[in-house]
């Protein structure tokens, strides 16, 4: 499944790019093991209609979205 859109506003700045979407069950919880392994948080969760997102990177730089899915789908 693939889909496009423009970049959010917490990702102003990011250059055009893929982007892979991980789901988590708590997208807080799971920002918070990124950074205690040595990740940082590139955009903070934020709610949209199709779950809490976030955006993650590895010490390296290499990126990944993570999605909490909606208790309801929309």
């Amino acid at each position: 499944v693939c889909g496009l859109m423009g970049i959010p506003d917490q990702m102003a700045g990011a250059p055009t790019h893929w982007a892979n979407y991980y789901v988590v069950e708590n997208n807080d919880a799971a920002c918070e093991i990124a950074k205690a392994n040595g990740g940082t948080v590139v955009a903070e969760p934020w709610d949209t209609l199709f779950g809490r997102m976030s955006a993650i990177a590895d010490p390296g730089g290499a990126t990944l979205m993570l999605c909490q899915l909606p208790d309801e789908q929309p």
